[in-house]
């Protein structure tokens, strides 16, 4: 077995873990059920990536996350490790390929969508698969009170009775007490060893605003904060209608959004990973898995979903361990749009069906057809065919997923691949006889490692300005060599996918789980309360208790609190900030005092709030009786006007 400390360092190139990374894996490495949970940045994926290559066998990696799949699989092999994915809109000859190579023991790592894991092809190659760890990645989908329920997640402990002896590792950033215990219930962990990251960011510093003009606030934080941002908006208008503002002010912005063409989306993306572009303006699916340290600032200007995608959004700054900031900027219509969705719920079973007949329209399939098949789906573009708010649809679709009756894959954008069939001098002999393709065969094995072992993504336009031609003729090129049988091309897949999980039913009689729905309902009321008891903590520091739970007034350990953390106040919020300047401005000062006591002579507060001068202490009275806010009594006292 080697030493997870020389993988790290002969893989990765880092000298030492982060805190609780080795303590998981020497968990993981004693055969041991483990159950860990990082807050963001804490390095979840290497708790897993560095046993895999200490144990034998192959390391399963269940993860409901298609782009940080593809990016992780890239990432890996760049360092000569061999790792695979399975999900949504691969081909079946693609997979049956991957899923041979982890049964043969080719593949150290294979990551698969938990959709996958009940299929036919992959239990077939699972009872000659040598596997030696089960990882399950975000693994909060699979709890109820978890923030990001997902059915198929339950059906990852079917396979303990399939891999007896197996370890399994659960990895969360974001989960309740409550959501933990879920966790280890669900997934049948046998007394598994628990490692709980603290959720203080000591470098992080949190605030909030109400801004009547977000605009003019956001420029003011951009000039004195630099650095790479991120600023997170709800809606694909919102990214682009607030990125186009800050272009025309000489902000170097992108949007990003799903709605974009692929490889405008990785362009962007890489652009702003470079520095190229300083801030980018995206929907909040932006950034999971993206690991880019200096990201100085965060901010908000919608109210986010739960305190979970919160705390998530606003721990991508600061991963370096450099000060940052995470802040909101919200005006009284987005407090106001949040409680109406706490109190409108998620839709009703009648919606839902409804909703269901007008799916099973769209994709044009009869009663009792479908199953595992995947349409071409663009949310928008159903939405206003539908008279239905985007927004409104999307919770539809995930409450139709939930109950297990069809997916929607957002990410389902595959670049074009190729798998080189042909041996070597079977390829040399057709370059001989096809001369006018000898070029493109010798750039795309030049530009495409691995293209003789595995499907292979392939950089169509890098092919193009090599050759001096175009994209479309590269492609046609890359189809001609695979009428030759000498390569397995799949050529790109750019359109969303709606995959159904079941076969189609009548709608009239379409399953639902109403007492999930319930539970659904409340955690939802749940989820939106707090973030309003997070947004109304006040902005002023008041000068009597507000509340009567002793919920914290610093908003880090507000957070903390929330995760089930006991922790003091951080110093650097804004509501930490402003109780601190209380305590050294003397009209705060006394009217706090004032509050508390409720009537004293003049001389007593003075007294009181010693070593402050007497001569401000009078003047901050008489400021605070000219506007109403004490009222002067005889013998020289004062009191709080009732």
């Amino acid at each position: 077995m080697h030493q997870p400390q020389d993988i790290l360092r002969s893989v990765w190139g880092y000298n030492a873990f982060r805190p609780l990374q080795g303590e998981i894996i020497a968990s993981v490495l004693l055969g041991r059920d483990t159950l860990a949970l990082l807050p963001t940045g804490g390095g979840k994926s290497l708790c897993y990536q560095v046993p895999a290559l200490s144990l034998d066998g192959v390391t399963l990696v269940v993860s409901p996350l298609i782009a940080l799949m593809k990016d992780q699989v890239a990432a890996l092999r760049k360092r000569g490790v061999a790792a695979a994915a399975i999900f949504s809109g691969l081909r079946q000859r693609e997979i049956d390929a991957r899923l041979d190579s982890a049964a043969a023991g080719k593949t150290r790592l294979l990551y698969l969508s938990p959709e996958r894991l009940s299929s036919p092809a992959f239990l077939g190659r699972l009872e000659r698969m040598p596997v030696g760890l089960v990882a399950i990645d975000e693994a909060h989908c699979i709890a109820e009170w978890g923030h990001d329920f997902r059915p198929a997640y339950l059906r990852i402990a079917d396979l303990r009775e399939r891999l007896p002896g197996v370890p399994f590792l659960a990895l969360t950033a974001s989960a309740t007490p409550r959501v933990q215990e879920e966790i280890a219930e669900r997934l049948q962990l046998a007394d598994p060893a628990r490692f709980v990251g603290s959720f203080a960011r000591e470098n992080l510093v949190l605030g909030l605003r109400m801004a009547d003009n977000k605009g003019a606030r956001m420029l003011d934080l951009f000039r004195r904060v630099p650095g790479s941002a991120l600023v997170y908006l709800r809606s694909r208008r919102k990214v682009e209608q607030w990125s186009d503002w800050l272009r025309r002010r000489g902000v170097s912005a992108q949007a990003y959004h799903a709605g974009l063409p692929p490889e405008q989306r990785h362009e962007r993306q890489e652009a702003w990973m470079s520095g190229a572009t300083r801030v980018m303006v995206c929907t909040t699916a932006f950034g999971m898995g993206i690991d880019k340290g200096d990201v100085r600032l965060v901010l908000h200007l919608d109210a986010p979903e739960s305190l979970e995608a919160y705390y998530q959004e606003a721990g991508r700054a600061g991963r370096d361990g450099k000060r940052a900031w995470a802040a909101m900027f919200l005006d009284a219509g987005d407090r106001r749009s949040l409680a109406e969705r706490m109190e409108a719920g998620p839709p009703e079973v009648d919606a839902l069906r409804r909703l269901y007949q007008q799916l099973a329209d769209h994709c044009q399939l009869a009663i009792g057809a479908g199953e595992g098949e995947a349409y071409a789906f663009e949310p928008r573009a159903f939405a206003r065919k539908a008279g239905m708010p985007p927004r409104r649809l999307t919770e539809s679709l995930r409450i139709l997923e939930q109950e297990g009756h069809l997916a929607l894959n957002e990410a389902a954008w595959l670049p074009p691949r190729a798998w080189m069939k042909a041996g070597k001098a079977d390829l040399y002999r057709f370059q001989v006889e096809h001369r006018h393709l000898d070029d493109l065969v010798k750039a795309l094995l030049r530009s495409t490692p691995g293209i003789f072992d595995h499907h292979a993504a392939i950089d169509e336009g890098r092919l193009a300005r090599q050759l001096g031609s175009t994209q479309k003729a590269v492609g046609e090129g890359l189809a001609k060599l695979a009428e030759y049988k000498l390569l397995d091309y799949l050529p790109r897949a750019e359109t969303p996918q709606l995959v159904w999980l079941r076969p189609r039913a009548d709608a009239r009689y379409l399953s639902l789980d109403r007492a999930a729905l319930e539970r659904r309902r409340e955690r939802h009321r749940s989820r939106l309360q707090a973030v309003l008891d997070y947004l109304d903590m006040g902005l002023e520091v008041p000068v009597a208790p507000t509340r009567s739970d002793n919920a914290p007034d610093c908003r880090m350990a507000r957070l903390q609190a929330y995760f089930g953390e006991q922790a003091p106040e951080c110093g650097r919020c804004d509501r930490c900030l402003a109780r601190r300047h209380a305590d050294t401005d003397p009209a705060r000062a006394v009217a706090r005092f004032m509050a508390e006591v409720g009537s004293a002579r003049i001389a007593d507060v003075v007294a009181a709030l010693r070593p402050m001068a007497e001569r401000d202490v009078v003047q901050a009275l008489r400021w605070l009786i000219d506007r109403g806010r004490l009222r002067r009594e005889a013998d020289d006292r004062v009191s709080s006007r009732p």
